[in-house]
C-alpha cells in the first residue's frame, strides 16, 4: 500500500471519529482497494457495507445506522441519549 494513501485515510478517519466510507475515500482520490488492504492488515475494520472504522476507535451504532439508512430518524430514548439528556439509550 502506498504510504501516501494510507496517510490520507488516517487523516480522514481522524476527522470523522475513526470512520471512513468508500465514497469519502474516493472523493480524496483513494481507491477502495486501499481501504480493503488496510482492513486486511488490521489498520481498519470493515463495519458495514462501504464503511470502515480505524483500529482503536469505538463503534458508534447510531452513526452506523445513520450511514446505512441515510434518512434514519432517532426518536424517544435514542433521541434523548443523542442530546445527552439520559445516560443510556
Amino acid at each position: 500500500m502506498k504510504k501516501k494513501n494510507l496517510e490520507f485515510l488516517l487523516d480522514l478517519a481522524e476527522d470523522n471519529d475513526g470512520y471512513v466510507s468508500v465514497a469519502q475515500a474516493s472523493e480524496i482520490g483513494v481507491a477502495q482497494t486501499y481501504l480493503s488492504e488496510a482492513s486486511e492488515t488490521g489498520v481498519f475494520t470493515k463495519v458495514g457495507r462501504g464503511l470502515y472504522l480505524k483500529s482503536g476507535y469505538q463503534k458508534d451504532p447510531f452513526y452506523e445506522i445513520a450511514f446505512q439508512y441515510g434518512r434514519a430518524v432517532f426518536a424517544f430514548r435514542s433521541a434523548l441519549y443523542l442530546h445527552n439528556l439520559v445516560d443510556e439509550a
